[in-house]
């Protein structure tokens, strides 16, 4: 137990140290400090890892201004910071106190040891005598061996609650003292140690993506509120049997609180004077941006120094935005099968071999991409990531993609599974090819958002362009603005000369990797 005392006394001049360093930091901003108004306000945070930068400015700045904060980050982390002075007592009063409570809950530990032991250690160790020569047998062995397997387990299970216990007795004290706590949105109420907070301010990231019965559980813990998040990247994910639900009681007409997130419905009702635009990024080539910002944000996103002039990856991309065009193909349909009432999309062969061709090529002259894991194949269907991860594999077991270590379940994935993430190089494959110009959820443009907006150097796009700009002739269809969007992204390509057709390309390329000579080095 001393063991565990001299701990506690180590973690207890850890808070004294860092208490001292926020007290001075405090003492520092309070000097030169202005008043925070907020209500609700909201901070639209594009493509890019400009909103948890920004969320970490604030954190620095507002506890000179505010008593208590609490924040709320997605996944949905919610961070509190509360001041440290105690205005009734003196700070060496307050600390004495804290270190007899402390103390307390230690010997509250020891007294729970003992009774623990108390009555069990000859139970315990008097069975555990070695079987001597003259009575050594295969079921004495096997005797000793459960009773020390018995024995370990209680110690174990003890240490374990021990462990918890003075881990649970450092949390008021901690919380008391320490800038920053992290809990989910939900989190937050549900757990015990953080029911009797009250906070001043609320800030939750990715709001974006979460809906108004999941945010409202932090904001109701402040008066005021900070949104971090972008309505024009992925919405909250609601399952259908729930939208069903909801149209069987007759409330259809709140369905949109489930399919968008609130920072979308308060968004749009806010004042202007409470809104900011995180407006420019420091990720994509400026001709990634320049495009997302023409279809996605009105001209308002605008790309930072140094973006212009990030030039084309590999010797076969003439910009660093590429659109390699399957319609000249004749087999570039996707496949599907019929099921529910739906067709579900499960594949589409000519564009899973363009990946892998793209793949052999891009290692032949960056190798190191692969050994950093900065590829990503971004795939709008769950179907088609696995047979991308299935011809990967297979041509792998042909001898081709020897280059390539990066895990496939990190290479390959989904648009949702890649947002908050970026790469160097970027493989987006559409999948959507057909005669009836059916583009599914791609519909949602949000995805095509996301999905381009993870390249910090090279993105290449693959799809069938006469499928992705066939207009719809029913009022308001769904997929009329990613259409529209399709058809600029291709006129932006070609005016760089980066829209490239499929055929030509294939028959033009190189020797695959396999074949390729020496390795050339990296572009810059």
């Amino acid at each position: 137990m001393a063991t565990i005392e001299q701990s506690a006394q180590s973690d207890w001049s850890i808070v004294k140290t860092q208490t001292r360093k926020l007290e001075k930091s405090i003492h520092e901003l309070s000097q030169n400090q202005d008043s925070l108004k907020l209500t609700l306000s909201k901070l639209q945070s594009p493509p890019a890892p400009a909103g948890l930068k920004t969320i970490l400015k604030i954190l620095f700045w507002i506890p000179a201004v505010i008593t208590k904060i609490k924040l709320a980050l997605n996944s949905h982390k919610v961070i509190k910071n509360k001041k440290v002075l105690n205005t009734a007592l003196t700070r060496e009063q307050t600390l004495n106190m804290q270190l007899e409570q402390l103390h307390e809950k230690l010997s509250g530990l020891h007294a729970k040891r003992d009774s623990f032991f108390s009555d069990r250690p000859t139970d315990l160790v008097s069975g555990l005598a070695i079987p001597g020569p003259d009575c050594f047998s295969t079921q004495a062995v096997k005797t000793l061996k459960n009773k020390l397997d018995e024995l370990q387990s209680d110690i174990e299970g003890w240490f374990n609650e021990l462990r918890s216990a003075r881990q649970e007795a450092l949390y008021d004290l901690l919380f008391d003292h320490v800038n920053v706590v992290g809990a989910t949105c939900i989190g937050i109420n549900t757990q015990k140690r953080f029911r009797d907070m009250k906070f001043d301010i609320v800030i939750v990231d990715e709001s974006g993506q979460i809906q108004a019965h999941n945010l409202i559980v932090p904001l109701s813990r402040a008066p005021k509120a900070i949104l971090v998040g972008d309505h024009k990247q992925l919405p909250p994910v609601v399952q259908d049997e729930i939208l069903e639900e909801i149209e069987s009681r007759g409330a259809g007409h709140l369905s949109h609180l489930y399919r968008n997130s609130w920072f979308e419905e308060l968004w749009h009702i806010t004042p202007e004077h409470k809104k900011i635009m995180l407006d420019t990024q420091f990720r994509c080539p400026a001709v990634i941006s320049d495009f997302v910002s023409e279809a996605f944000y009105n001209n308002r996103y605008f790309a930072g120094k140094g973006m212009e002039s990030k030039a084309p990856l590999f010797s076969f991309t003439p910009s660093p935005m590429v659109f390699i065009d399957t319609c000249s193909i004749p087999n570039r349909y996707e496949s599907s099968v019929h099921q529910d009432g739906r067709n579900v999309v499960q594949d589409n062969k000519t564009e899973t071999e363009l990946v892998i061709m793209l793949l052999e090529q891009a290692l032949a002259e960056h190798p190191d991409l692969s050994q950093r894991r900065e590829i990503g194949i971004i795939v709008p269907y769950a179907n088609h990531v696995k047979k991308i991860q299935q011809g990967i594999e297979k041509a792998q077991r042909k001898n081709r993609l020897k280059q390539l270590t990066t895990p496939l379940q990190e290479l390959v994935a989904s648009v949702d599974s890649f947002q908050g993430q970026e790469r160097d190089f970027i493989i987006f494959p559409l999948t959507r090819s057909n005669p009836k110009g059916s583009v599914g959820f791609l519909a949602d443009w949000r995805r095509l958002n996301v999905a381009q907006t993870r390249a910090k150097r090279q993105l290449i796009m693959i799809g069938d362009s006469s499928t992705l700009t066939l207009p719809n002739n029913r009022k308001q269809a769904p997929d009329t603005e990613f259409k529209q969007a399709m058809r600029t992204l291709l006129k932006r390509c070609k005016e760089h000369n980066a829209l490239l057709d499929a055929a030509k390309w294939i028959s033009s390329r190189p020797a695959p990797a396999s074949q390729a000579p020496e390795m050339k080095g990296a572009h810059s």
